[in-house]
This record gives C-alpha cells, structure tokens and sequence, in this order.
C-alpha cells in the first residue's frame, strides 16, 4: 500500500512557535536570577510572561533594560566576572528571540535552519564583544581610575541601543497588525 503524495512542501525540522516564546521566557528567567536579586528578579520572570503571551507590546525590551539596571547595580565587574560575560552573550539572544517571536503566530511552525543563520551571526558578533569587553574590563573595570566614566559611557551605550532596537523592531512589524 502507498501513500498519496502530500500537497504540502516537505521542510526541515520545526517547533511550534510558543516554544520559542516559552524559550525567551526561561532565558529572561535566568539572566534575571544570575544578576539581580530575588524580587526584581521575579518582576522580570513576569515582564518576560507578559512578553510571551503579548509579544507585540515592549516587555521584553524593559526586561532587557532591567537586567543592564540589574547588572549596573552590582557594579562595575571585572574581566574575570563570568556572570557579566553570560549576561553578555544572553542579551543579544534574548532581544534576537524576542523580535522575531513577534514575527510569528504562537502555532507557526518555525523551521530550526530558520533560526541557524541569525544564530551563527550572534555567534560571530560574540566572539568579538567578548573579546572586546574583557579588554574594556582590563582597562576599565573595578579599581580603576576611570571607573565613573566607563559607568557614564556604559548607560548612554544602553540607552541608545535601546532606541535602535526599538525602532528596528517598530520597523519591521510596520503594518503586521
């Protein structure tokens, strides 16, 4: 007995798109623990539900200005502080998965090689801001002379980039609702 050809293209493997979603909620989750204590911590774990459930509104983008508040709290880190590196490379995956789950409806289907491009970008934008962070860190990282400067620097660097990812991510859902 065979079977009748499908009318439906064959694709790769894919998940549903609410496991991205529920994803981007574990990860908020997780960088939120690893840098803040426990009750703004579970401020973000509900900014990052309402992110999932609500993806068109800004909560992602307040828990990822909350987690830089979260880590400006601690203070300045030093080039052998692990929890800042994985903040490091969290965050540009938290605002990566936020933006394109407001692409997708929560039952889409989203093909992995979907997400293996803009992965392998992150991964080599990575290896460079690591690079470059541990240097600034060296230069100018707890105990150093310039220290209110790299904290003045390091707000209005978060500050703008929080613009840009705002208008990039308005941009690109123009017209989507």
């Amino acid at each position: 007995m065979s079977r009748a050809p499908s009318p439906f293209p064959a694709t790769g493997p894919a998940v549903p798109a609410f496991v991205v979603r529920a994803v981007t909620v574990l990860l908020s989750v997780g960088l939120a623990v690893l840098v803040m204590p426990p009750q703004p911590a579970v401020a973000c774990a509900i900014g990052a539900l309402i992110g999932a459930v609500w993806p068109w509104t800004a909560a992602e983008w307040v828990v990822i200005a909350a987690l830089a508040v979260g880590q400006l709290a601690r203070g300045l880190p030093g080039p052998g502080d692990v929890s800042f590196h994985v903040l490091l490379l969290g965050v540009p995956l938290l605002h990566a998965l936020a933006a394109r789950s407001r692409l997708w409806p929560p039952l889409a289907r989203v093909e992995l090689r979907a997400l293996g491009r803009p992965g392998l970008r992150l991964l080599g934008g990575q290896v460079v801001l690591q690079i470059l962070a541990t240097a600034a860190l060296w230069l100018f990282g707890a105990g150093s002379a310039t220290y209110p400067v790299a904290g003045v620097v390091a707000v209005a660097g978060l500050v703008g980039a929080g613009f840009v990812a705002r208008r990039s991510v308005r941009g690109a859902t123009a017209g989507r609702r």
